[in-house]
């Protein structure tokens, strides 16, 4: 969302606590990297394992209609144990940073690696499989309701 540069943005899956990463995307392909925010941070996540081990996954970038920038990711929740869809928000409005996380997934049931989209008539979509668990996972569309900067999900569609 720098209007100077792209940015490509990944998670760090297994990361020790749990971290994002970004790069600035150059026509070569080559471009210094940070981490602008940890999922150990986020009070919804939990450590997978013994070793402290976060999983963060399927960084979206997001401008709000009211200017903020949002990034939302999917990981672990301690809430109700399954994989989920957080959001943070810079404080600066730009991808350095500071990010603060939500204080609660977007949804409370399991599923993660969303996109945010508009569909044909124009209106505000977020996609991603539901429910985590192997051969049972299926795409879902949802309308997302963005009130201020502040996103939620709406509507299933059928």
């Amino acid at each position: 969302m720098d209007r100077i540069l792209p940015r490509m943005v990944t998670g760090d899956r297994w990361a020790y606590p749990g971290t994002k990463s970004n790069k600035r995307s150059h026509r070569d392909h080559r471009g210094g990297s940070h981490h602008p925010l940890s999922a150990s941070e986020a009070p919804w996540t939990k450590a997978i394992n013994a070793e402290g081990a976060y999983v963060t996954d399927a960084p979206f970038l997001y401008r709000a209609k009211n200017n903020d920038l949002l990034m939302i990711w999917s990981g672990g929740t301690s809430k109700n144990n399954h994989y989920a869809i957080g959001v943070a928000r810079s404080q600066s409005g730009k991808i350095e940073g500071p990010w603060v996380h939500e204080e609660e997934t977007l949804n409370n049931f399991s599923g993660g690696h969303a996109m945010i989209f508009e569909d044909l008539e124009g209106v505000l979509r977020i996609a991603f499989h539901s429910p985590n668990s192997g051969d049972m996972e299926r795409a879902v569309i949802y309308e997302l309701i963005d009130l201020n900067g502040r996103i939620s999900l709406g509507n299933k569609l059928e």
